[in-house]
């Protein structure tokens, strides 16, 4: 085997329509299910270096809602999911007797959040019931990537001062804590389950290194015929349970009512008006799916970090892609709050570019995984440009190290040169694995990008390049372009080749994560020259090995993937081919429950591989939004 040419491959995955996710900059809630389960909940953690996931045990949620009448639980009948502006999930259960509506509420900003329980009752009598949470926790478990089991030890704890109940996992030193207080008055915390099952009382604690830990925590009511209760349970986190407690203390002062009203109001002020209206929550969901689980803030010191996607259902989630948050993420952030993409921005730059071209990193930065890749070091500067273009963007780009940038990308750069040519080899290719030839077209088209970026620059004395090298050098890369990459097939037709050697050596391919689809995007090419369609052509044709003809979702597949990719629709979407195609695939395609994924099966569009790809969602509802707004597509 030439171990050169070694390629990962995604796991074959499937989506679940009844997966809703949501959370705040602090806690994430990557997966309710059912009748309101929630079946796990996660902290990023600077000490950590990723994830850190409260877990429960197998086959069981890490909290359940509940309520009993006279009891007994009663079991829901039927259940209905909803959003409140697009990302606020609202469940309504339909049990005997009476009906349960829980609100999932996670103001931006704050370290915790509200669970609402309101049950009506919709019988002839007076009913005495308890509404509750019920719990089982395992153990936490760290993500980089995978989720691995941490050793150490967990407690619950009855707090009387703050009258919480209290979760802390340590490790020597606390790790995490959770805290949780229904309303004002104290309510009845258990631990165990069945005949084990017995009250904590107040400052009392349990502690275990192994094995589960089951617990509830409820209130009792007395609901005439006809009305109803509710009853809030604040949740909140921390490093340790001081920090969990109080917080929840807080967030009870500001009550939950208020909180639902500026968070719908803040919801409200950045969501997308689309037309037609049917598009509006595969667009908005989308676009708070990226703002919320492709960045987040530590527990530790609630510094910012992006990542890839704060769910564990997505196969290399809690780390750090520059391509990923910078051309795919950026863009929806961008949509939704320019100060949030500014902030993301920098810091990107500020903590990761020294990293450079590096395949991924640490969420505090550092190499993960090594390999040099063209597209990645390209991003930073692509996601300046975009800020450049925006009103009031010049400013904030001038204050950025440019000149320091611009020398270290061309040292990094240079370092894969072809001897003569103005052309440039990556070691991993858009889909982070080693290409067949050395040159990748797309990555030609993202340096030539880059350039006339610099130019710019140059042309405002912002980079002290000259303004005539930085020209000769843009105009070689095209050249280059168009005399290795452009191929003629057996019956005259040109196209562009995926990659190159140089020396008259092609590979006939389109790699959906970094696609020729998008080179009118770029400004490269224009959508109707008969190359580009030539190439769209032969790509979406049955010379392609890759072509996925059969389904309603038909669509190209990738030596790393075998589903229809979503990037690709995007791509083509972006550059305005066949967009009322692209927008009707887009529209229906179920996705994971309507979030952006890697893959579909080209029969259901369901996903099959990248589960909660939180960066690719950024970029889907950036180019739904942008299609819908009628913009010129050639225009970046």
């Amino acid at each position: 085997m030439d171990e050169e040419k070694i390629k990962t491959r995604a796991p074959r995955e499937s989506g679940e329509d009844e997966i809703i996710v949501t959370g705040n900059e602090f806690l994430a809630l990557p997966c309710l299910s059912e009748n309101g389960r929630i079946e796990n909940l996660n902290l990023l953690s600077e000490e950590a270096r990723g994830l850190l996931e409260f877990q429960p045990e197998k086959g069981k949620s890490f909290l359940v809602p509940f309520c009993r009448l006279e009891d007994e639980v009663l079991e829901p009948q039927k259940w209905t999911w909803k959003q409140l502006d697009y990302w606020i999930p609202v469940v309504e259960i339909i049990c005997a007797g009476g009906k349960m509506d829980i609100t999932y509420l996670f103001p931006p900003e704050e370290r915790g959040g509200v669970i609402v329980i309101t049950y009506k009752n919709e019988g002839l009598f007076a009913q005495n019931i308890s509404l509750g949470l019920e719990g089982s926790w395992r153990g936490c478990t760290h993500s980089i990537y995978r989720a691995r089991n941490i050793e150490g030890q967990r407690q619950i704890l009855r707090d009387d001062w703050t009258q919480t109940m209290n979760l802390e996992f340590y490790s020597g030193l606390p790790r995490g804590a959770l805290a949780l207080k229904g309303g004002r008055e104290r309510d009845q915390v258990q631990v165990g389950k069945g005949e084990k099952k017995r009250n904590l009382g107040p400052g009392k604690k349990i502690g275990v290194k192994q094995g589960k830990l089951e617990f509830s925590l409820e209130r009792e009511f007395q609901v005439e015929a006809g009305e109803k209760v509710t009853w809030p349970v604040y949740i909140a986190a921390g490093i340790e349970p001081d920090a969990a407690a109080t917080t929840c203390i807080h967030l009870q002062r500001k009550g939950w009512p208020g909180m639902l009203a500026e968070s719908r109001k803040w919801l409200q002020a950045r969501a997308i008006d689309c037309q037609p209206s049917d598009l509006a929550r595969k667009v908005n969901y989308n676009l708070f799916f990226n703002f919320f689980f492709s960045s987040g803030r530590s527990i530790e010191k609630g510094k910012l970090h992006l990542l890839t996607s704060r769910s564990p259902r997505y196969y290399v989630s809690g780390a750090y892609w520059p391509r990923d948050a910078l051309l795919w993420s950026l863009p929806g952030i961008m949509e939704l709050d320019k100060e949030r993409a500014r902030d993301l921005l920098q810091t990107a730059i500020s903590r990761h570019w020294s990293a450079g071209g590096t395949h991924s990193q640490y969420i505090t930065g550092g190499e993960l995984y090594p390999g040099f890749e063209v597209d990645q070091l390209c991003s930073y500067f692509i996601a300046l440009e975009r800020f450049w273009n925006w009103p009031g963007g010049k400013k904030m780009v001038a204050k950025m190290p440019l000149n320091q940038m611009a020398r270290d990308f061309f040292r990094w750069l240079y370092a894969w040169k072809h001897q003569d040519k103005f052309l440039f080899a990556t070691f991993l290719d858009p889909s982070d694995d080693p290409p067949s030839y050395p040159y990748v077209t797309y990555n030609q088209v993202l340096i030539w990008r880059v350039l006339g970026f610099f130019i710019q620059l140059a042309e405002k004395e912002l980079l002290g390049l000259p303004l005539s090298w930085l020209k000769r050098l843009r105009e070689g890369i095209a050249f280059e372009v168009k005399e290795q990459a452009v191929v003629e097939l057996g019956d005259g037709r040109q196209v562009l080749a995926g990659t190159f050697d140089g020396q008259g050596n092609y590979e006939l391919y389109e790699n959906p994560p970094g696609p020729l689809a998008l080179l009118p995007y770029w400004g490269f090419i224009s959508r109707e020259d008969p190359l580009y369609r030539n190439t769209m052509g032969w790509a979406h044709s049955s010379e392609n090995p890759y072509f996925l003809e059969e389904g309603k979702y038909s669509g190209l597949a990738s030596a790393h993937a075998d589903g229809a990719w979503v990037l690709e629709v995007i791509g083509q979407l972006l550059a305005g081919y066949k967009t009322q195609q692209n927008l009707s695939w887009l529209k229906n395609a179920p996705m994971d429950g309507q979030l952006a994924c890697e893959t579909v099966d080209p029969g259901t569009g369901k996903a099959c591989t990248g589960l909660a790809f939180a960066t690719c969602a950024g970029f889907l509802g950036y180019a739904l939004a942008r299609a819908l707004r009628k913009e010129n597509n050639a225009e970046f």
